[in-house]
């Protein structure tokens, strides 16, 4: 049985491609991974608020803490202008739930922010 060389090779060079690449996909899925992945603990404060104002906040879907003062909160199908009220209710639902200083930031489900609003506590 003959073996042409340039089958031979053209398939090493399939697979040093294939070694080349496998190492890129590699690192891009781990550090997707680990980019997805929060660096922080939510305390028990910030868990409750979030389902406090997913359950109390009519048009919030969800709402979750992306840092430590950071809540982005889900809303469905708003504007602008109903955003920034979905906005102010949180803030306002925050002050004293919370006692901490936080930004919520609204958006339709994309996490581009529609609406912010920040609070700092005294």
């Amino acid at each position: 049985m003959q073996y042409s060389s340039q089958k031979l090779f053209s398939c090493n060079r399939q697979f040093a491609r294939l070694l080349y690449v496998f190492p890129i996909i590699l690192v891009t899925a781990l550090s997707q991974i680990s980019f997805g992945q929060q660096g922080f603990d939510v305390s028990q404060a910030q868990y409750s608020f979030a389902i406090q104002i997913k359950n109390t906040i009519p048009g919030v879907i969800a709402a979750e803490w992306k840092s430590p003062f950071d809540l982005w909160v889900e809303a469905d199908g708003v504007d602008q202008a109903a955003a920034r009220n979905i906005a102010l209710d949180v803030i306002f639902a925050g002050k004293e739930l919370l006692q901490q200083s936080f930004c919520v930031h609204v958006h339709n489900g994309d996490f581009i922010q529609i609406a912010s609003q920040c609070w700092s506590y005294p």
